[in-house]
C-alpha cells in the first residue's frame, strides 16, 4: 500500500510537469493508434460477432 506522502508526491510531480506528461501521453496514444491492428483484421470472427450483435440490437430498438 502506498503511503499518503507517496501519493501527494506523485500528484505534486504531475502538477509540476503536467504539460510534459500530457504531451507524452498524447504522443504515446497516437503511436499506439498508428500501430494498432484493426479488430476486423486481427480477429475476424470476433468482429463478425460484434457486428451481428450490433445489428440485432439496432433492429430491437426499431421495433420498440
Amino acid at each position: 500500500m502506498l503511503k499518503r506522502s507517496q501519493i501527494y508526491g506523485a500528484i505534486a510531480f504531475y502538477l509540476d510537469h503536467q504539460a510534459e506528461i500530457d504531451k507524452y501521453l498524447e504522443e504515446t496514444e497516437r503511436e499506439f493508434e498508428r500501430n494498432a491492428v484493426p479488430l476486423e483484421q486481427a480477429n475476424p470472427t470476433l468482429w463478425a460477432k460484434i457486428q451481428r450483435v450490433k445489428a440485432e440490437a439496432a433492429q430491437g430498438e426499431r421495433r420498440s
